[in-house]
């Protein structure tokens, strides 16, 4: 995506309950990336009408544990951001968001996307050599990788959603999958982890 980020001055909005924004606030934790990219958290509730609007929200003060301001621009809905990227912008408002604050625009918000190259791509900033080291994304995996993500994407991060704002019948359907691929055994590589 970019060659180098060092130009970019950069913060994310992502959502506590959410685990499309968890993974990449995750990777941001690991690769000690805190100071580098800013957060701002919205709060879990209200997320809109049928059509999801308005949307996400911030806190004001401390009315929700963790949720924040908007940092950015003090913003009381997530769709005000993506606004000031696009004042015509029809997709949906989500998170995790990636915005750069030195060109004034949204630089992504697929966290799938994010996770292939956010583990890399501030390496240049990184001091410390085992953490610079860590690739979250290694060459030799990513088939791998692919692979298993199109079940998480489906079933867990998906899933969460669907169970949760689905009626009471059809969020049965959701849980079995998720318990499935959480019961049985994973492999990434050499490394196999039975919990």
């Amino acid at each position: 995506m970019w060659t180098t980020l060092e130009h970019l001055s950069l913060t994310t909005t992502k959502g506590l309950f959410c685990p499309f924004a968890h993974r990449a606030n995750l990777v941001r934790y690991l690769k000690g990336l805190e100071d580098t990219i800013t957060i701002s958290v919205v709060k879990p509730y209200p997320k809109g009408d049928a059509k999801g609007w308005p949307g996400w929200q911030f806190a004001k003060d401390n009315e929700y544990p963790d949720a924040t301001i908007d940092h950015l621009f003090d913003s009381q809905y997530l769709h005000e951001v993506y606004f000031k990227a696009d004042p015509e912008y029809k997709g949906r408002y989500s998170v995790p968001l990636l915005w750069d604050k030195k060109s004034k625009t949204i630089v992504n918000n697929d966290s799938a996307e994010m996770l292939r190259w956010l583990p890399m791509a501030f390496n240049s900033l990184i001091k410390d050599p085992k953490i610079k080291a860590l690739d979250l994304y290694p060459e030799q995996l990513r088939s791998s990788i692919d692979k298993i993500s199109i079940w998480i994407q489906r079933d867990l991060n998906s899933g969460v959603y669907k169970a949760g704002f689905g009626k009471y019948n059809d969020s049965e359907g959701f849980v079995l999958p998720i318990y499935v691929h959480n019961a049985k055994p994973f492999q990434y590589g050499d490394c196999q982890n039975t919990h």
